[in-house]
């Protein structure tokens, strides 16, 4: 390959002896702690383990991403000293299924020739391959999931009693029609769990900015061109769908299915909208969530 090279000199390198996991060190996820997916972050015990992990069998977690953690951990010297040459000899051993990790080797070998003593690497910037994507994709789950409770929590400090019961309806609302929406989505696994991941990433910071006190301004004139702009957009969803059998792609059904799902979810918007906030008039809310409709039928084909 286009690494062999570097790859056979950096493979000669030794392991530090004093970064190694003490003897009895239970095995465990270096991904999950490294990124603190549902747990603190620790690189000392991240280190430890990719150390376990590192080619014990030919699992994802041990041939991709313990080799990866390590490369991270070594370039950007987090809990150990900076040390690219150890980092490229990590990346090196990225293999496995759809994943090599050349691609990082070349990134951390033009940093040291340019003079770099550490580089802030995050291999979710560049993933090496599927597999590799698809870790990254749940990391972001994980993140998201978070986040999302972290906001519900802010959103909903400040209300009563009936607004928060109002509140769990809307998401039981928002709920349902998400289920509905993911019939209108005929994309591939990753591309999908990725736009899912963004609408997540949007009801949290929705939440955030009406925690904030960011709450909508929209006139009925503005919710009226937004309303005209959606029948636009969904008649071309609609369209554009018409000859889809329902396998491999979306149908228009699924689309008129989701549609109708959401309208009860904008209706939710504007009921809880008055309870909360009576001062704002409901056409406001109705646009702010038509925009945001808009914007997920022009993804479907």
């Amino acid at each position: 390959g286009q690494n062999d090279g570097v790859c056979t000199l950096a493979a000669k390198l030794p392991n530090p002896p004093a970064d190694l996991p003490p003897t009895g060190t239970p095995s465990c996820d270096a991904w999950g702690i490294y990124y603190g997916i549902d747990q603190p972050t620790d690189m000392k015990r991240a280190r430890y383990c990719a150390y376990l992990n590192l080619n014990a069998d030919e699992s994802v977690q041990d041939s991709i991403q313990a080799p990866a953690v390590l490369a991270m951990i070594y370039a950007g010297g987090q809990g150990v000293p900076p040390n690219l040459h150890l980092a490229i000899k990590f990346a090196c051993q990225i293999k496995g299924g759809w994943d090599d990790g050349s691609e990082l080797v070349n990134i951390l070998e033009a940093k040291l020739k340019q003079g770099a003593a550490r580089v802030d690497l995050d291999v979710c910037d560049n993933p090496t391959g599927r597999q590799m994507s698809y870790a990254c994709l749940l990391r972001d789950q994980a993140r998201v999931e978070n986040d999302i409770a972290v906001a519900e929590k802010r959103f909903n400090s400040r209300s009563n009693q009936v607004e928060r019961e109002e509140f769990q309806n809307l998401v039981k609302v928002r709920r349902g029609f998400l289920d509905f929406h993911d019939h209108e989505e005929q994309s591939s696994s990753q591309a999908h769990m990725s736009e899912d991941i963004d609408t997540e990433r949007n009801w949290a910071r929705l939440l955030n900015d009406l925690a904030d006190g960011k709450l909508p301004h929209y006139t009925e004139a503005e919710f009226k061109r937004a309303d005209a702009a959606l029948n636009d957009k969904y008649k071309d969803a609609r369209d554009q769908t018409a000859g889809c059998g329902g396998l491999g792609c979306t149908s228009s059904d699924s689309i008129l299915q989701a549609e109708r799902a959401w309208l009860l979810y904008r209706e939710a918007w504007v009921s809880y909208g008055k309870l909360r906030w009576p001062l704002i008039p409901p056409d406001s809310w109705r646009a702010l969530l038509t925009i945001e409709r808009t914007k997920m039928l022009q993804d479907i084909e």
